[in-house]
């Protein structure tokens, strides 16, 4: 499956932009080889930033690809679990904060239960630079849980969270 993706996002005027926006224009794809391997497309695309401090930028993202497999596909359970990695290249420009110098490794866990009328969610992901001077090495987890009331009623909470484990020049 092929999935375009347009964001704007408005930048706050208490930020180092002094407000403004961002458009990113970019393309997810992913490839079922079989019932339990995909291979991924995450990252791509072109980047538009408008800063009310500063000139404005356009360029290309860094790319990013790889694969993930099912490791636990139970449907009677009400439980997946998907292991994987992707490998985001230093092909972007850094005139909007791509293309910092090192390719990343970034493997992931992600995990879902159905619940009859709860949903969970869970991921948990690392960013491991190449180069630990050009990029941060990073912590990613997010947990997610619903509840259906009715079936157009779904009360969620989220967190979310990145700990960053080893700081660098970008």
């Amino acid at each position: 499956s092929v999935r375009p993706i347009a964001i704007h996002h408005a930048l706050p005027g208490s930020s180092v932009f002094k407000g403004g926006d961002i458009q990113i224009l970019a393309v997810q794809a992913r490839y079922a080889v079989n019932d339990k391997l995909a291979i991924i497309a995450t990252k791509d695309g072109h980047v538009s930033l408008n800063p009310d401090a500063g000139s404005s930028e356009d360029g290309w993202a860094d790319l990013a690809a790889g694969a993930k497999y099912a490791v636990i596909d139970d449907p009677d359970a009400g439980m997946l679990v998907t292991a994987g990695a992707v490998l985001q290249l230093d092909t972007g420009e850094t005139k909007v904060f791509q293309g910092n110098g090192s390719t990343i490794l970034r493997p992931f866990v992600s995990a879902g239960m159905d619940l009859d009328r709860w949903n969970v969610l869970g991921n948990l992901a690392f960013d491991l630079p190449f180069d630990t001077d050009k990029n941060t090495t990073r912590m990613d987890y997010h947990l997610h849980a619903d509840y259906e009331f009715s079936s157009s009623l779904y009360p969620m909470v989220e967190l979310n969270g990145i700990t960053y484990l080893d700081d660098a020049e970008a």
